[in-house]
This record gives C-alpha cells, structure tokens and sequence, in this order.
C-alpha cells in the first residue's frame, strides 16, 4: 500500500520490507523440507522393508504348502528345488541382498511327533538384512522373530538346518 502513493517517502523501506517478508518465507519453507524430507525418506524404506517382508513370508508359505502336499516328508539330504520345480526366484528372499538361496529347512528330528507349530522354513540370517525374520511352522502359519531369535533356533537345531539344495548349512553360508 505504501508503494501505491507516489507522494509518500519511504519507498524503499517498502521495498525492503516486501523482500525480506518474501525471504522469510521462502527459507521458512525451505527449513520445513530439511526437516521432513529425511523423515519421509526413512519411512518409504520402512514400508518397502515392510512390503518385502511381507512377500517374502507368502513366498515361503507357498514352498511349504508345496513340501506339505507331498505325501511323504522328503529326506534331509533332499534337494527341494529340484524335487518341487519351483521357479529359481521363489527360493531367493525378496530382502535378501542378491541372489543367494536366502531359505532355509528344518528337518524334522526322525521318530518325533508331529508338531505343528515346529519350524519348517526360516529366512537366512546371513543372507538377509532384515531386523526380523520369517519363520513359517508346520501348519502353514507364518511368523516374524528377531534376528537373535532365529539364530537360536538354528543353533538349536543344529544339524538338522538345510539349505533348499539339501546341502547341510552351517551359520557361515
């Protein structure tokens, strides 16, 4: 208003005035994108961290429900990809970092009872960086435990734990 009456003095402090509003403004703004970009970047990987997590638990339902089909248990030494004819891919965790079998079996100790909610099928704690991992038991069901969690039960299970070629597998793999 002051720039729209000519006689006034003052022209230039109006001036000023408009720039530094306009400035202030633009670096308000500008500080506001610092702060949330990096926030909204770590929340778009923690969703697709979500979304491969996610899949890759329906991957390995899939390849139990395959194995559970079968009419009888394959034996430890079995290699489960040739056995099955899945497709390479299905065998490679989407969180896992390349393309290394990313799956690992649980053979079930010989004589022992049935139990559906022993484990069957884990995600490789060496070949996947992911903070939880996917477990799937006998009965199909899928859950996520953390890494320390998983390396226990594989500790536990010790000679038993396979990879999906048959070949023993050893915390090194």
């Amino acid at each position: 208003m002051y720039l729209a009456r000519s006689s006034v003095k003052g022209r230039g402090l109006a001036i000023a005035g408009i720039v530094t509003g306009v400035l202030g403004l633009l670096s308000t703004v500008a500080l506001l994108l610092a702060l949330l970009l990096p926030a909204l970047g770590q929340a778009r990987q923690g969703a697709r961290q979500a979304a491969r997590t996610v899949e890759s638990g329906a991957q390995m339902r899939q390849i139990v429900g395959v194995m559970l089909a079968d009419a009888e248990v394959p034996p430890a030494d079995a290699n489960l990809e040739s056995r099955y004819s899945l497709p390479a891919e299905m065998w490679i965790s989407p969180s896992a970092e390349g393309a290394a079998r990313s799956y690992l079996r649980i053979v079930p100790e010989a004589g022992a009872a049935a139990d559906p909610q022993a484990p069957v099928l884990v995600e490789n704690p060496s070949g996947v960086e992911a903070r939880s991992l996917n477990v799937v038991h006998a009965d199909g069901s899928v859950a996520l435990r953390s890494r320390e969690e998983v390396a226990e039960l594989l500790k536990a299970a010790g000679p038993r734990v396979r990879q999906s070629d048959g070949t023993a597998w050893t915390p090194d793999d």
